[in-house]
């Protein structure tokens, strides 16, 4: 009996070292399998999340805001080739790019261009060309469809506001946000919309309750679509907007045919004229009631029969914010 006792203890011990053994070795597999499947779920979550930023870079095309600069006493075609090289830049890049003549037919050559200081801060208003072109802010910039612009003159003949509020006193003082120059320009492709985002300086923003105490119907900003009509689209539409006032029958009411073109205006002090922009009528001004504030644009090559259910050809957003 000892002896077969003894065999007895000898083979339950055996048999639990094997036990144990095959806990240890099950639970080494287990955790081996656990860190194998959490590796390979990072590993797809990586995959994942640089898909997600690879389609939000290539559905999403940024471009540079570029500079102003001084046009006086450049040629037609020096003009035409500055506007080609900045479109072969931007969102509507085509090799067979050329200038509307529609839009820039009656620009003439080698006079004078209007400025930006003369437009936004000279209180003597006697020289209209000195220093950069104002008009350059959208020539140099033609991803901006549509972009920001004032009526100056509204501002100064109506003794609204002068250069004395400005303590710059030339262009290089003076931050984009006084130049109403975008913050960024933004084409998001799956929407077909062209994001323009813009700091209102507040300079700017003060003159809303001015302009209101002073004349009801001026308002002081307008939508300035030359680069829209150079690339053809030809009739807007505001369907939509936020802290932002129209004027009565505007084109928030209507779609508006654009009109926008370069051409010689006669400006006192300038014997023969300074090329600057031609506009729409009050159909594209407007005022901004508050902080942030934004316009959503339907644009159409060819006149809608409906601005609500008729698909844009393109869209625009501009973003106004402090």
């Amino acid at each position: 009996m000892d002896k077969q006792k003894k065999k007895i203890i000898k083979f339950s011990i055996k048999l639990l070292i094997l036990t144990i053994c095959f806990i240890v070795l099950t639970f080494y597999c287990y955790k081996v399998y656990l860190f194998n499947a959490e590796k390979t779920e990072f590993a797809d979550t990586d995959i994942v999340e640089k898909n997600i930023l690879s389609n939000l870079t290539k559905n999403r095309i940024s471009v540079k805001i570029n500079p102003l600069t001084d046009f006086n006493y450049k040629s037609k075609s020096e003009i035409y080739a500055v506007r080609e090289k900045f479109v072969q830049q931007s969102i509507f890049k085509n090799k067979n790019y050329k200038p509307n003549e529609e839009v820039f037919g009656d620009m003439a050559t080698g006079m004078p261009w209007v400025s930006i200081m003369y437009q936004n801060y000279e209180t003597d208003r006697k020289h209209p060309h000195f220093g950069l072109s104002e008009e350059s802010r959208f020539i140099n910039n033609p991803s901006g469809l549509v972009m920001l612009n004032m009526d100056a003159d509204i501002l100064v003949n109506e003794k609204i506001v002068s250069a004395a509020n400005v303590s710059a006193t030339t262009t290089k003082d003076i931050k984009n946000s006084m130049l109403l120059l975008p913050e960024s320009i933004t084409y998001i492709k799956n929407k077909n919309t062209v994001l323009i985002k813009y700091s209102i300086n507040t300079f700017f923003y003060s003159l809303k309750d001015t302009v209101k105490n002073n004349r009801q119907y001026y308002k002081v900003f307008c939508l300035d679509c030359l680069n829209a009509r150079d690339f053809g689209y030809n009739w807007i539409f505001a369907y939509d907007s936020k802290n932002i006032s129209f004027n009565e029958n505007s084109v928030k009411d209507k779609a508006v045919e654009l009109k926008n073109k370069i051409a010689l205006v006669k400006y006192e002090n300038e014997e023969y004229g300074v090329n600057n922009s031609i506009m729409n009528s009050k159909e594209l001004f407007f005022g901004i009631i508050s902080l942030p504030a934004s316009i959503n644009l339907k644009l159409w090559k060819n006149k809608p029969n409906d601005v609500y259910t008729d698909k844009a050809s393109i869209n625009v957003e501009l973003l106004l914010l402090e």
